[in-house]
């Protein structure tokens, strides 16, 4: 059985120029207050890119400049596909999806097309900053509970 929960990281606009580790390609201060908390949190977390899709965070990426909003309706809809299914493999042990929640740690562009097919594979999720002003989120990911709280609060919140 996996983890109760999963951790899906935005990417962010400011990248390294240079090839590296996906967790250390975005260098902006909202990114990394995300990647704090979801190490803190220990629970597995990926990153969500509009060039790679699901990012396990070792991954050697290189530099590039896309978004989501970049893309066209089609390729939108097969970006989409490709998250939802790398996570499904990630997840390829059986799970209980009463008790499994995937917590969205990323802005509007990235949550939303996520949102709408997380839950017709069977997938609870929670976006906790929904909603929230970039310095809005700052301060919760600064607030944020203690990593002992959030594992043990098996809560779903949909």
């Amino acid at each position: 059985m996996h983890a109760a929960r999963m951790i899906l990281i935005g990417c962010g606009k400011r990248k390294s120029s240079n090839p590296c580790r996906a967790d250390a390609m975005y260098t902006g201060s909202l990114f990394l207050k995300r990647l704090e908390y979801a190490k803190r949190s220990g629970w597995p977390y990926f990153i969500v890119s509009a060039k790679y899709g699901l990012i396990p965070p070792h991954t050697m990426i290189a530099p590039y400049d896309l978004t989501v909003t970049d893309l066209a309706t089609l390729e939108l809809s097969a970006w989409q596909l490709g998250v939802v299914q790398a996570l499904l493999t990630e997840l390829s042990e059986p799970f209980d999806s009463r008790r499994f929640l995937v917590e969205l740690h990323m802005g509007s562009d990235y949550a939303e097309p996520l949102r709408s097919v997380l839950p017709a594979v069977g997938i609870n999720y929670d976006w906790p900053v929904r909603g929230l002003s970039q310095g809005a989120q700052m301060r919760w990911y600064t607030r944020s509970p203690s990593a002992s709280w959030m594992r043990g609060n098996q809560a779903l919140r949909v």
